[in-house]
């Protein structure tokens, strides 16, 4: 089986704690991990000319992908404060 990792531990406590504080998120985050889980590719490549500079500097990045979530829209924190 393959592994699902996260970028930071910032992101590790988030998901972690949404099974507390948000358990439809949760939810819907647990089915996405287990679909990449089973399948790496089912996600959308994002090609190179549009990956932000930041992940380039921040985090070493050699690919990037999205996963979309069919019927849930979450706004991350920091684009609403």
């Amino acid at each position: 089986m393959n592994a699902v990792g996260f970028i930071d531990e910032k992101t590790r406590e988030e998901y972690h704690k949404a099974k507390q504080e948000d358990p439809a998120l949760y939810a819907v985050l647990e089915r996405a991990t287990a679909d990449l889980k089973a399948n790496p590719l089912c996600g959308i490549k994002i090609p190179r000319n549009l990956w932000p500079k930041e992940y380039l500097k921040k985090y070493s990045i050699d690919n990037l992908w999205t996963f979309r979530t069919p019927g849930v829209w979450y706004t991350p924190s920091s684009a609403m404060k």
